[in-house]
């Protein structure tokens, strides 16, 4: 019996980590695990980082009879070449809101609420209505490209099959998903989650070290403008000047910790389909963490810190957010951190579940 992860290659993201984490654990249990690339990634490089999970792929044509193939939750189809080799199909709810079996009006928890107030036109630049235009501008320019892209999706329907959600094995990377398949499938399924990997800080060259300038600034806000930024800008209109705020984009790893380490508060106003990586990481470099209630932001175990530093953006307005900000910065890095003690131990101890969770997984199929 062999373990056959579908994956994007090539992709550096949350799910594809926890993929190759996976892909790691099995191997390291004694079991033969290989990857496989997802349709139409199979010419691109891989992720460097993710060497130190031992990654090997395989083509599709190695597929034997009775490979077990996990697939991961972006899905709705896959190639007959995978589905009828595979002697089981094992669905990876690594996010739910992601997956296009999420039916988000069915699951207010995980509205991806945005405030109506848009920022000033001075702040146009970061705003999602100007990256829309951008994006408008680039299909002009890559017509050909996305014909190309329909008729590659045309020829994906032709050569794959359906999943059927009631005649596989499914697993949840949260809580929060476990929860929404129970709830709107009656299906049930295993944790199996991942795990925040110890980034092994080098020493950074000073040419690299990013220079934070503190001049009279009271608070140091990090944030992830690739999530939420909408909201983040709004709030920011509401927030004294001496609040300043870095975007966590274009770093390395060490030197987003580096940052982080440095700043007094990461804040997430996005929406968490998932547990997501970096309020974690953020947590294990020392800084305390504020998140909404979105997704997975609402369930207790998946994000287990104080009401406090959950926003509610169904029920407050940018004002009412940026107050909360201010009153939990004026508490203090350390005491914010303290507060978070649990949220920190939980994270710390991840790995030691996950492979606690993989071994409950193969049980599945070997019955010992």
């Amino acid at each position: 019996m062999r373990f056959i992860l579908y994956v994007p290659k090539g992709v550096k993201t949350g799910g594809p980590e926890a993929i190759h984490q996976l892909n790691h654990a099995l191997k390291d249990l004694g079991f033969e695990c290989y990857l496989l690339a997802t349709w139409g990634t199979g010419r691109k490089k891989t992720i460097l980082e993710y060497n130190i999970y031992r990654p090997k792929f395989i083509q599709w044509w190695s597929l034997k009879r009775g490979d077990v193939v996990v697939v991961p939750e972006f899905l709705s189809r896959i190639p007959y070449y995978v589905s009828r080799r595979a002697d089981s199909i094992v669905f990876w709810w690594l996010s739910v809101d992601n997956s296009p079996f999420f039916n988000e009006k069915k699951w207010k928890s995980s509205n991806k609420k945005i405030w109506s107030e848009y920022p000033d036109s001075k702040d146009i630049g970061e705003t999602l209505h100007f990256r829309r235009h951008l994006s408008i501008l680039s299909y002009l320019r890559y017509g050909s490209y996305l014909m190309a892209l329909r008729l590659t999706n045309i020829l994906y329907k032709l050569l794959s099959s359906q999943i059927k959600l009631s005649e596989v094995l499914h697993i949840f990377q949260s809580n929060y998903a476990k929860e929404y398949v129970g709830r709107e499938y009656q299906l049930k399924g295993l944790m199996v989650s991942d795990y925040t990997h110890e980034i092994t800080r080098l020493p950074i060259q000073e040419s690299q070290i990013v220079k934070i300038d503190y001049d009279d600034r009271a608070f140091i806000v990090a944030y992830n403008p690739r999530k939420g930024l909408a909201n983040i800008l709004n709030i920011k209109r509401f927030l004294d000047p001496s609040v300043k705020f870095i975007p966590l984009q274009g770093f390395s790893d060490n030197q987003v910790q580096d940052i982080l380490n440095k700043v007094d508060l990461y804040l997430d106003l996005g929406n968490l389909p998932g547990k997501d990586r970096l309020p974690r990481e953020a947590i294990m470099a020392g800084c305390p963490i504020m998140i909404t209630t979105l997704g997975a932001g609402f369930n207790a175990e998946d994000f287990p810190v104080p009401s406090q530093y959950k926003l509610q953006l169904d029920v407050i307005s940018p004002v009412e957010a940026a107050q909360s900000v201010l009153k939990v910065l004026k508490l203090g890095k350390l005491e914010n951190f303290k507060m978070q003690t649990l949220f920190r131990e939980s994270v710390s101890k991840e790995k030691e579940f996950f492979y606690r969770e993989v071994r409950e997984f193969v049980r599945q199929f070997t019955g010992s």
